[in-house]
């Protein structure tokens, strides 16, 4: 957890946001919320009004994120993509390539995993397939 991961997190997720295949998507990084920083009620995105030193302890004690939005170590976060109606399989894939190559472009390490309805359909239909 870092300035420059949070920022990188942050673009990724307003770029996936934008694509035609996608209703909303968020993750830690696009938070908002009321903080109380030095005596003043900021409300903006979370990690914006928090001095770096203390994210880690602001996202362990906040049960949303610690676990939820990101791992334990630090090190993993989460993506919540909610896709706009797919209509077709190759709608599904479209999507599924889309957030893998964003993924990468932004945190070449990364390991994408998808998971809800949609992507057990695609899963259903590639085993229907073989």
């Amino acid at each position: 957890l870092n300035t420059n991961s949070l920022h990188e997190l942050r673009k990724l997720t307003e770029e996936i946001k934008e694509s035609d295949l996608v209703e909303n998507a968020v993750s830690f990084s696009t938070i908002e919320g009321a903080v109380d920083s030095d005596g003043n009620l900021n409300i903006g995105p979370l990690f914006d009004n928090i001095p770096l030193l203390k994210w880690a302890s602001y996202a362990e004690a906040n049960k949303l994120i610690y676990e939820q939005l990101i791992s334990k170590d630090f090190k993993s976060a989460l993506l919540a993509v909610e896709p706009k109606d797919l209509k077709t399989q190759k709608e599904s894939n479209l999507l599924r390539d889309k957030l893998n190559e964003l993924s990468r472009k932004y945190f070449p390490e990364a390991v994408v995993k998808i998971g809800g309805g949609p992507e057990i359909s695609r899963l259903f239909q590639e085993i229907l397939d073989e």
